[in-house]
């Protein structure tokens, strides 16, 4: 069947993994995309052991079978799959990054006021539901940070320093290791999810948002009734069927 799209790019928590749990919609969606000659693609800021582990804990490892990559903090770091095993890493942050983030880490953890994460060249720092102190947050890194060419984001319970965005990542991926991009069903909930929604949407392709998401300053193409797996099982199959495309 021809979708209008090549492949799909899905946000992985809040989107296919959600409350502890992943949908079986989700995983029989991703079988028939591979089935059909599409490729599936997971973009995540968290790691590629947290995606893993998730997955085996939830029992739900027959969707790497149907995952052709894994692109983790923010699209930084690429992993090919191949029958369900990861086969290869490209690595899109320099170690002398990593390095400079490792240096900024106590700036980092004094502007948030709390105990911080990392995970190769990012940090984060989980503020909960509490907006308005995520956002003020935000404001100070981005003084503090952009001038080193680090990209601060937002999501649902958190905020975070990065080298790249889903935008940047998936961008130079393309361009520098397959050639050419492809038009793409980006699939994301949160904040952190408009710049994968923008890379497809400018490439020619469409924006999907699962149905826990919150409303954004962003303006998706078709916003799931159903929540996390269920929902991304729904967005494709609304594009499935439309093989010219669609945006409301």
């Amino acid at each position: 069947m021809d979708a209008g799209y090549d492949i799909v790019l899905s946000d992985f928590d809040g989107t296919i993994y959600h409350e502890g749990k992943i949908d079986p919609e989700v995983v029989e969606a991703f079988r028939r995309e591979h089935e059909e000659g599409r490729r599936v693609g997971i973009v995540t800021g968290a790691g590629v052991d947290h995606v893993l582990d998730c997955l085996e804990e939830t029992g739900a490892t027959e969707m790497l079978q149907y995952v052709d990559f894994i692109a983790t903090q923010s699209a930084a770091e690429f992993h090919t799959l191949e029958n369900g095993e990861v086969t290869e890493s490209i690595y899109l942050v320099t170690d002398e990054v990593r390095d400079l983030v490792a240096e900024l880490h106590p700036r980092f953890e004094e502007i948030c006021g709390g105990s911080t994460f990392n995970w190769g060249g990012s940090l984060g720092y989980i503020t909960g539901d509490d907006i308005e102190r995520r956002d003020s947050i935000a404001k100070e890194l981005r003084e503090e940070f952009s001038p080193y060419g680090l990209k601060v984001q937002t999501w649902a319970t958190g905020v975070g320093i990065s080298p790249v965005t889903k935008y940047d990542g998936l961008d130079r991926y393309f361009t520098e290791h397959e050639g050419e991009i492809p038009v793409a069903l980006a699939l994301g909930d949160s904040e952190n999810d408009v710049p994968l929604f923008t890379f497809a949407k400018e490439h020619g392709g469409y924006a999907g948002q699962v149905g826990n998401g919150r409303d954004l300053d962003f303006p998706v193409d078709y916003k799931a009734t159903a929540h996390a797996g269920a929902g991304v099982a729904e967005i494709i199959d609304h594009y499935r069927d439309m093989p010219d495309g669609y945006a409301l």
